[in-house]
């Protein structure tokens, strides 16, 4: 949430018109109880539930309110998006209300009832929260660790007689329940360091504003703090809208932006035109866009009109995997490709039984990198009957290699002392260690680039737990690589053993006791876990974007999920993984 991009949310104390359109919403229809469809776990027991489209007004100060009053009216006024949250601004000091800017941040507090404390001493009212997570200026949810608590020293004053609020928090302060009402998760697109694949930037925008404008400015702001060290825009600086909005017109969105564009060359502009193109089609009802500059159409080179489909740019899809639904695992040490209920070994030297323990593979489907069965040593090879080994990594204990976009072969090697992050460019060149400060003092088991090559997934170690971390491919000028921007994902305290990419914007985890472990969906946007049933032994797993989700068991079983979320037998083998 910038202040030019990110509105704020907010309504008050009418229990009763909520009450009202609840009963008018239940009396319009009839509800009957769906006897097909998926079985997907539901929200725990006691968890409000977000009323949908329910509007809850906000309402102002009461003559005569104390300081208790005041500070709760305060705190109810932002539970609704209001834009610039006027209500919100009559409970403070003319200086306060003057100065305050709800689009700052956000603290998100635990719904359940009775969680927010507050006390009044001497004029100043505090607010003890339970922090559930914070939303920072650019929209950026981050979970916070458990058991964290917020406090709010909120000091009165009197104005005209009148108590009101003069240090407001700065930013807002919403409820779970109200934040989910509120808000949800957006994609902006921008640029990997290659230029041939758009990578997503999470970040969470009001649902009740103008969604295409937002959205256009999340790409025209930049990406987020986190994101921003690994991607790059076609947007240069100072470039906004001509308007200070996104017009639709039918389905075509209209984004006029100022004349800065107009001397970008054709290029830049269409690379403008994908990452907008890209933003938009979340944007219901949009399938074209009108790029323009002070009114005029900008021309592309793909569209003289500057109008282009929200679908042209499909080939900068950050999930796509060339090599599809094929499925890699180990059987009687040999690197096999399973086919439905079938394996057989594949083509080259690593399909030789009694060599290997794991596999990646790329995402074409037609290299492979097998860690050695006494995990010394990966070795990489094609997928054909011509193709011959090459050692590229060595070590103590190799993890499961991950394979990037440019067939660079990632893997962590562990030891009793900690580990190292390794890579084994495409060539012949030597592996290097890559650096990794924010991951120094840790253990690392487990890491797995994304298809986009921009971000990974990390399982690490640290204060004897195992924990599930977003990290950045970081690119620097002269070529080298290193890994960067740790961000722990809070899995409920629920210690991580694998992890694989299921989306753009969401990973498939098992996370639990080592006995005990269970498959997860874990929302990038907000590290939100949903339960993928319960699997007896699950030791490893295999995830795909688009592709169905495979767990391995501790007694050799690959075991595949359904469309009911069912799990049926697939074959007998261990170390499932698809292409990427």
């Amino acid at each position: 949430m910038t202040g030019s991009r990110r509105p704020d949310r907010t309504r008050g104390r009418t229990p009763a018109l909520v009450l009202v359109l609840v009963l008018a919403m239940m009396l319009c229809g009839c509800v009957s109880v769906p006897s097909t469809g998926p079985v997907v776990e539901g929200r725990p027991a006691g968890e409000p539930v977000p009323p949908p489209n329910v509007a809850v007004i906000p309402a102002p100060p009461r003559p005569d309110d104390t300081p208790e009053e005041i500070a709760e009216g305060f705190l109810t006024a932002m539970a609704s998006y209001e834009p610039g949250y006027p209500t919100a601004r009559e409970f403070l000091t003319p200086q306060a209300a003057a100065t305050w800017d709800p689009a700052s941040g956000m603290l998100v507090y635990a719904a359940a009832e009775g969680s927010r404390r507050v006390t009044e001493t001497a004029g100043t009212v505090r607010a003890v929260l339970p922090l559930e997570g914070t939303v920072s200026a650019d929209g950026t949810y981050t979970a916070s660790a458990p058991d964290t608590t917020a406090t709010l020293d909120l000091r009165m004053e009197q104005v005209d007689g009148q108590w009101r609020l003069a240090t407001p928090p700065a930013g807002l302060v919403m409820s779970a329940f109200d934040f989910r009402r509120e808000f949800a998760s957006f994609s902006s697109y921008f640029y990997a360091p290659t230029g041939d694949v758009l990578v997503p930037d999470l970040t969470y925008l009001p649902v009740q504003g103008n969604l295409p404008t937002l959205l256009v400015e999340a790409v025209l702001d930049g990406p987020s703090t986190w994101l921003a060290p690994a991607v790059r825009s076609a947007v240069g600086p100072g470039v906004t809208l001509t308007s200070g909005a996104v017009t639709v017109s039918a389905t075509t969105a209209r984004v006029d932006l100022t004349d800065q564009v107009a001397a970008a060359s054709a290029q830049q502009r269409e690379r403008i035109a994908a990452q907008l193109a890209w933003t938009l089609r979340q944007a219901a009802g949009v399938t074209e866009v009108a790029l323009l500059a002070e009114g005029t159409p900008l021309p592309l080179p793909s569209s003289d009109t500057g109008v282009v489909s929200t679908d042209a740019y499909d080939f900068l899809d950050p999930a796509a995997v060339p090599a599809g639904d094929q499925l890699f695992a180990v059987a009687g040490g040999a690197v096999v490709a399973v086919r439905g209920n079938s394996l057989r070994q594949v083509d080259g030297p690593l399909g030789q039984p009694g060599q290997y323990r794991a596999v990646g593979v790329n995402l074409t489907g037609t290299q492979a990198a097998a860690v050695s069965s006494d995990g010394s040593a990966v070795l990489r090879a094609g997928l054909s009957s011509e193709s011959g080994t090459v050692p590229v990594l060595t070590g103590t204990d190799l993890s499961t290699p991950s394979v990037d976009r440019q067939d660079r072969v990632w893997a962590v090697d562990r030891d009793g002392r900690g580990s190292q992050v390794l890579v084994a460019g495409p060539e012949t060149a030597p592996a290097v260690v890559v650096p990794a400060d924010a991951l120094d003092a840790t253990r690392v088991s487990r890491l797995v680039v994304a298809p986009d090559g921009v971000r990974a997934a990390v399982v690490y170690e640290r204060d004897g737990g195992s924990r599930l971390a977003l990290a950045l491919v970081l690119v620097g000028t002269d070529g080298s690589l290193s890994i960067g921007g740790l961000r722990d994902l809070q899995l409920e305290q629920l210690p991580a053993v694998d992890v694989a990419w299921a989306s753009a914007t969401a990973l498939a985890a098992l996370a639990g006791p080592a006995e005990g472990a269970q498959p997860y969906l874990v929302e990038l946007a907000d590290g939100a876990l949903s339960s993928r049933g319960q699997v007896d032994g699950a030791t490893s797993l295999a995830a795909s974007p688009g592709q169905a989700l495979v767990v391995g068991t501790s007694d050799g079983q690959l075991l595949r999920q359904d469309a009911l979320l069912e799990w049926e037998p697939a074959v007998t083998a261990t170390a499932p993984t698809y292409p990427g």
